[in-house]
């Protein structure tokens, strides 16, 4: 990509005024400008062989500008491992105990790595298809026990829908919102919108009790969401919204409903005094490129020089597509294909 430096040391100033109270600014701060810095990620992608998965181990740097941060061009790509059938819990554990029993993480060795603070919170799995599908699964559940509850709002779906049909949504946002009778096979991406454009129709339909809590969490989601200054006031109120929010959750929904994801709420706030909002850090950035991946396969039997060679043609092509003598209306039919804003030349 063209002036691609030009553009990493402008953002890089842009986060250093943002983000003054993370430690990401601390070590922007220590390094020089000619530096950046890179998030790892990795993830299984479903093959069309299902006796075969593919778990790509990606780095993004955070100093490219969105959106084009998280595409494939900006992407690298460190490694895939290929696994018989998709991994386990169990296969994780037994591939853990041997990584701990026989050698040291190599991790370690970066400069600005820690086992606590450097593994920060996932919305799209956590917050989103975690505590948010938790939720709506059970105040919208259809099992009697559920419906019998104060906080049920199974009997008021129709008129949620008929609420949610008449918000008007960005055009950034891929999905419109569904009937709530399907919850429970939502996306990541329609529990993301849900909560941040349909949320005033399901808070009005609760009782004043619910409808507190739920907006403690409705404060965080914003808080931890937006693009600009995160202070060390942000960090505190993060703290404790989500201090009572977990709290009330118990009292609510019981002992039997403390997941794991409930309980990550509690972290939030270190996660963003690290690295700052949630974006900057969500594996929603990461989930095309499995998918950019699988494409470039055809047939399991030599996928890793069908990998290589696609590879080499993706990263041509996108070096000629910033040519200076590379026609506009055809960048133009590419980024369109591609579903994509223009990316400037």
């Amino acid at each position: 990509m063209p002036n691609i430096f030009n553009q990493i040391k402008h953002q890089r100033k842009i986060h250093k005024e943002n983000f003054q109270a993370t430690k990401y600014d601390h070590i922007l701060n220590s390094e020089s400008e000619e530096s950046f810095t890179m998030i790892l990620n990795t993830d299984g992608a479903v093959t069309k062989n299902k006796h075969v998965s593919l778990w790509p181990i990606t780095f993004m740097i955070n100093e490219i500008p969105f959106p084009n941060q998280r595409y494939s061009e900006s992407i690298i790509l460190g490694d895939v491992l290929p696994t018989s059938n998709h991994s386990t819990n169990k296969l994780f554990r037994i591939i853990l105990d041997m990584i701990y029993q026989e050698c040291p993480c190599a991790l370690t060795k970066l400069k600005y790595y820690s086992f606590g603070q450097s593994i920060l919170f996932d919305s799209l799995h956590t917050l989103y298809l975690g505590v948010f599908k938790t939720f709506c699964s059970l105040i919208f559940s259809k099992f009697k026990t559920n419906r019998q509850q104060k906080w049920s709002l199974y009997n008021k779906i129709s008129s949620i829908d008929q609420g949610l049909s008449s918000v008007k949504i960005p055009t950034t946002t891929s999905r419109r919102f569904r009937t709530i009778k399907h919850i429970v096979r939502f996306k990541a991406n329609e529990f993301r919108s849900l909560i941040h454009h349909g949320s005033t129709v399901v808070l009005q339909a609760m009782l004043p009790k619910y409808r507190q809590h739920f907006a403690l969490l409705l404060a965080v989601v914003n808080i931890t969401s937006k693009d600009n200054i995160i202070d060390n006031c942000d960090i505190i109120l993060v703290k404790e919204l989500l201090h009572q929010y977990v709290k009330d959750w118990q009292n609510i929904f019981g002992l039997r409903h403390m997941s794991s994801n409930i309980h990550s709420l509690l972290h939030i706030h270190k996660s963003i005094q690290y690295l700052g909002p949630l974006y900057m850090y969500s594996t929603f950035n990461f989930e095309g490129i499995g998918h950019d991946l699988v494409c470039m396969i055809h047939g399991m039997t030599h996928y890793g020089p069908q990998l290589i060679s696609n590879l080499q043609y993706y990263r041509q092509a996108t070096i000629d597509a910033f040519k200076r003598n590379y026609p506009g209306k055809l960048l133009y039919f590419n980024e369109s294909i591609l579903s994509r804003k223009l990316l400037s030349k």
